[in-house]
This record gives structure tokens, sequence and C-alpha cells, in this order.
């Protein structure tokens, strides 16, 4: 390697409505010397987007590139043809390089793209870019850059494998198909022992889209090796019985995490029809839930009606350990003789059972279970219910009462329904607070604080009688939702108590609640010895104090921002909510504290205090901040976060004196970007458009940017 740099063509994958910042990170390589290829750049203009000639242009630039760019959004993780086109980059042996340029859910994640490492960009992709140019300026010093580029699988064999996986294998057109597809075999199964756990579960799921039998034994010998899920869906698409072993070997480990395979074990058996029928059963004696309840699961799959007899009985004496997955299953089986056992299920003192139960009468769908699943809307448990009710659903029921109605609604999480169902709603609401926790306690107690004053008696009465925490905590909650004012007082009685458990709960109830009498108890509440060293209650009794709106609380608040040399960073949260409180607060004296963390001899303080201060300035909306506010921007350059903030804070007050130097922050040269910073410019752009004066607009024009 002589370490010389070489020049590298960058295949930019993206999904169309990230396409503004791929076009700037388009420049980007351009400016660090490279050749990107970006589809609405590189393709002429005048060929029909989709087009055949499109997808050859598109393949043409895949072929042609040395390295990937993978924009990762929650857009492309759902688009076929960008994960394809990362599935071919893969098998290619490309180097690729994913930006995570989005938040996503990593649930949404395809399969083969499990456990990828990306370079992390929300909020921060000029960092992320700089280490994306260290990974490419060492790809192209590499000696590897030098060889020529592999093509044994081509790009369209990646789509087309999709369009052969969607036909009968009846159709003619899968026999052409498959018959061009043909010479991809050998490259996938050499693939199947690659280093790289991606290559290998994207070459076996490659393999089973293919459906060649000789593709068995290379399965069978790569599956004894890897635990890959991919490996053994395919080997169940081929339905190849000398697949069996190696199948019940993975249904059968027990390590916990594994559960991926033995998922797709015990669907490839139930692929493998009846020979798989003894060990799936025997499988789901197995003293171990997940080998136990994947047997189960293969069995439903299965179908064979051989199993219909056993099932019931492990579901009357409870013979194993995962009997909610055989009773869901059994209902997969579409045996009458299933139906009394699985309604009797539904008493079963285990939740799981009943809801196995639940969706098994479900997928029966045999009449005799509808007035027992009305029966279990009532449930204490969210999940049993919700199993009722969509077995119910499946079963085509219409509720017969209003109460029915309603306990349906909240079984199915329809908010809007259960308000319309007022009157009858608020006692089934209740229950349901039983067992919610997170985001079901808060829909929950949200719906009740919308049925209005008729809540407000049956919320009192179940604070002074409920029998779990679950409950007390969604009845207090509910009655900071409820907005009544003669909840005041037994959410102030419940704080005094100091009861640490429901002390979050209530606090953020008294802020829902928005009593300004609540400020005096809950200012001492802070000011008392009880919350110690605990910063989380105290940053949330701060933020209580804000939202009441009360400036009695501007000193207490501004207690805490005392600026002290034996302050530590960890108390960085209660600041920023103490900034952000203050900002709700229209005192003059919140605007004093606030300018005094500003002040440069407190630069000392976090990131994330400066900004919460800062933003603070423009909620509050005091004019004598945007002086302070301009000269700020000078020392804050070289931060996009809080440049972004002083913007947005500047829109906010209004003020034509921040126009000019607003102007200047969209094209200030000394801006330490590596390219001028989507987030400052737009937030600088729609603080000019705020201002609104003929002079910030034409700002704007001069710029090229939209005045609207």
């Amino acid at each position: 390697m002589d370490g010389k740099a070489s020049v590298m063509q960058v295949y930019l994958s993206y999904e169309t409505q990230s396409r503004p910042i791929v076009e700037k990170i388009y420049k980007e390589l351009q400016s660090w010397g490279h050749k990107p290829w970006m589809d609405v750049e590189n393709i002429p203009k005048g060929i029909e987007n989709d087009s055949t000639a499109w997808m050859e242009a598109i393949d043409n630039g895949l072929l042609g590139s040395r390295v990937m760019i993978a924009c990762m959004t929650p857009a492309a993780l759902k688009s076929q043809n960008v994960r394809q086109e990362w599935a071919w980059a893969l098998l290619a042996k490309r180097r690729i390089i994913f930006l995570r340029l989005e938040k996503f859910d990593k649930s949404e994640l395809p399969s083969s793209f499990y456990g990828i490492e990306y370079i992390y960009c929300v909020d921060r992709l000029t960092e992320g870019l700089a280490e994306a140019k260290q990974l490419l300026d060492a790809s192209a010093t590499s000696d590897e850059e030098s060889e020529p580029l592999d093509s044994k699988i081509v790009p369209s064999a990646i789509r087309r494998l999709s369009e052969l996986d969607e036909l009968d294998s009846d159709d003619p057109n899968y026999k052409t198909l498959h018959a061009q597809l043909e010479p991809y075999l050998h490259p996938f199964v050499g693939l199947l022992h690659d280093d790289s756990r991606h290559v290998r579960f994207l070459a076996a799921e490659a393999l089973g889209q293919l459906g060649d039998q000789r593709a068995g034994d290379p399965l069978i010998t790569a599956s004894s090796k890897f635990h890959n899920s991919a490996m053994l869906e395919a080997l169940g698409k081929l339905g190849d019985p000398r697949a069996i072993d190696v199948l019940i070997r993975h249904l059968y480990n027990r390590r916990e995490h594994f559960h991926a395979t033995r998922h797709a074990a015990a669907k490839a058996l139930a692929q493998l029809g009846e020979i798989a029928f003894e060990p799936l059963l025997s499988a789901i004696y197995e003293n171990d839930w997940y080998v136990s309840s994947q047997a189960a699961y293969g069995l439903g799959q299965l179908g064979d009606p051989r199993a219909v007899e056993p099932l019931i009985t492990i579901l009357e004496d409870k013979s194993v350990e995962a009997v909610g997955m055989v009773a869901e299953n059994l209902g997969l089986l579409g045996d009458i003789r299933a139906v009394e056992p699985l309604i009797l299920s539904l008493h079963d003192e285990k939740s799981y059972v009943r809801r196995g139960a639940a969706l098994g009468l479900g997928h029966l769908g045999d009449a005799r279970a509808i007035v027992p699943l009305t029966n279990v809307l009532s449930d204490k448990i969210s999940f049993v219910r919700k199993a009722a009710a969509i077995a119910l659903k499946q079963l085509g029921w219409i509720p017969t009462t209003r109460r029915l109605a309603a306990e349906y609604a909240i079984a199915m999480e329809d908010w809007d329904s259960v308000v319309l169902l007022a009157d009858v709603a608020v006692y089934p609401l209740i229950n349901a607070l039983g067992d919610a926790s997170g985001t079901l306690r808060g829909e929950i107690a949200q719906t009740l604080g919308r049925l209005g004053d008729i809540a407000l008696t049956p919320l009192l009465d179940t604070l002074s009688s409920a029998e779990t925490k679950n409950l007390q905590r969604g009845a207090v909650l509910a009655l900071g939702y409820l907005g009544n004012e003669r909840a005041l007082e037994p959410l102030l009685e419940i704080l005094d108590k100091k009861i640490t458990w429901l002390l979050a709960t209530v606090l953020e109830a008294l802020g829902l609640l928005g009593d300004r009498r609540a400020v005096e108890p809950v200012v001492t509440f802070l000011e008392s010895s009880y919350l110690g060293d605990n910063l989380l209650f105290r940053a949330q009794v701060v933020h209580v104090l804000g939202k009441l709106g009360d400036v009695r609380a501007v000193d207490p608040i501004a207690n805490i921002l005392q600026i002290s040399t034996n302050r530590v960073i960890s108390d960085s949260v209660v600041r920023s909510m103490a900034a952000k409180a203050l900002g709700q607060l229209d005192d003059p004296k919140s605007l004093k504290y606030l300018l005094l963390m500003l002040d440069e001899k407190h630069h000392q303080e976090d990131e994330n205090v400066i900004r919460a201060a800062i933003g603070a300035l423009g909620e509050l909306g005091n004019l004598q901040a945007v002086t302070p506010l301009i000269s700020l921007l000078d020392d804050v350059l070289d931060s996009s976060f809080l440049s972004s903030e002083v913007a947005e804070a500047l829109g906010k007050l209004g003020d034509p004196q921040a126009i000019n130097p607003l102007i200047n922050l969209l094209t200030d040269k000394r801006l330490r970007f590596s390219f001028l910073d989507e987030t400052v410019s737009h937030y600088a752009a729609e603080a000019l458009r705020k201002i609104g004066t003929p002079e910030a607009l034409q700002a704007l024009r001069d710029a090229g940017i939209d005045e609207i």
C-alpha cells in the first residue's frame, strides 16, 4: 500500500423523502475529491423514474461503485428498493457505510440488518459525516481499491429473486425466471460461510427465494455451524426431509437469545409436513418454555388433526410450560372439539392462558365462544382484554349493550369511541387502570379526563380504596387530566404524605391540573430536606412550578440556579429544567436569572443547560433579551446546537434588530462546520420569516431561500 488516496465512486442509497439532506451529502463527497453517484444527479434527464432504462442506470451506478453510503430512515427501512440495494452491496462485498439520518425504532430493522453498525447522524450530521470521511479515506488508501470490482451477483438478481418468491411454482413465468436466476445458485452457496453474519443471512434468504433443491445440502451443512434463522427458513421452503435433524437441534436450543432460530426451526419443521409431527409433539413436553412454546407454534402451523387430543389434554392438566401457546395454536387446528376446553380456559388463574384461550377461540370461529368472550372484556389484565376483543371481532360480534360497547372499545384502545359512551365508560376505564402502566396508563387517565365531571366522584372513591399501586397511580393521574378544582386538595394530601412510589405521578397530576393554589405547597416541598440529592424528583418539582405559571415560584427556582464553585455536572438536568421553568414565568427577575446563566464568566455551564436558558429567553418574550442573545452568537458559532437555539429564540422575540445577525448566520464564513449546517440555516431562515419585515424577507430571497 503506497498510502496514496484514490478517487472512488460512492453510491448514495436513500429513500426519496431524504433527498434534500442526501443532496448535501453528495456535494460534501465532491468536496472531498470523490465521485458520488446519486440517481437524480447521474441519471440523464428524460429517463422515466422506475422505467427499465432507469433501473439499468441504477444497476450500472451500483456496479461501478466501490463504496455505498446507506442513508437509514424509517421510510428507507420500509422501501423494498432501498433494502435490495443494501442487500446487494453486502453480497457483492462492497464497502457499505450506514448513516442513521433519522430516529427509528430498532425493531423496524429488517432481520437481515439486525445489529448492523452505523454512524449516528441525528442532530449531528456534521460530526457524523466527519466519521464517514475517515472511513472513506481509509478505503481510498487501501490495497483493495486497486482490485477489480466483483460482479458475480448483479443488482437485478436481487430484485428478480423477490419477484420469483411471489410466484407459484406452477406458474409458467416461475420456470422462466428460475432458469434465468439459476446461475446465481453457486455464488449464493459460496457466501453461506462468509465471515459476515449479515452476508450469510442474505445469502440464505436468496437461496430460499430461489427454491433450488441443490441448495439443500449446503444449507444443512451451514445450519449445523451457524445459528441463522434465514438458513432454517430456506430449508423449510425447500421442504427437504433430510433437514429434519438439524431443524430439531435448533428447536431444542435452550439459550434465551436464540428465539429467532427456534421460531424459524419450528416454522420450517411444519413446512416439512407429517414427518415433523412426532418431533414437534415430543418437544412440546420439554420443561423449557422457549422450546415448548415454539413446538406448540409448529403444531399449529402444521395443522395435523392428530395434535388435537394431545393438546386438549395439555390444556386440561396444565402439564407443560407453554400452556398459553398451546391454547392459541389449538385454535389454529380448526377442530370444534377444542371449543369447550378453550372456553373453560378463559377462567384460568394464569393470564397468559386466558389470553391464549381467547385467541384460540377467535381462530376457531365457533359462535359458542361469543358470550364467554364478552365476559373476558372486563378482565383485570389488558392483554387478555385485547385478545378477547380481537377474537370477538373475528367472530363478527357486534356489542348488544352500551356497557359492552364501552368495554370492547377500551380493550381495543379506541379512546374516541370510549368518550362517546361516557355515561357507561367510567367504571370500566377505572377497572382498566388496575394493571395499566406507562403509555397505556396515560391514555386511560387522559380518556377519564375527557369524560369530565362524571368521573370525579368515582376517581376520588378509587383513590381512597385502591388495592393496587397501579390503580392508585392511574387514579391520581386521571384527576390531573380531569382539571376539576375539587381534585386539588386530595392531590396535595398525597404530596404531603411523601409516598415515594407515588410522588412522580402526583407531581405530574398537579402540573396537569394547573391550579395555582398548589404553588406554595409545591415550593415548600421543593425546599424541604425530603428531596435530598434526588435530582429527578427535584427536576420534576421545578417542571411543575413552571407549568403552574405563578411568579411566586421565580425566587425558589432561582435558588437552584445559584452559581457556585462546588456544583457538580450531574445536576445539569435540574438546572436545565429550572431554566425552562423560568421561561414560563413572566417576571423581570426571570430575565435577570436567565441572562446570568449566559454571562461569560458562567460559561462553565453544561451545553444542555445553556440551550435551555437560550430557549427560555425566547419563550419569555422579553425584548431586553435580544441584545444579549445577539452578542452570544459570536461565542457559539462552533456549536450548531447553540447557534440554532439562539436563532430560534431571536425568531420568537421578533425584533428587527436581529435581522442583520441572522443574515450573517446564513452566510458567515467563520462557521466552523464542514458545510453550512442545515439545522442552523433552517432556524435562521425561520427566524427571518417570523420577523417578517421587507428587509428580512429580501434577505431570504437573496440567499435563495423561500420566504414562505
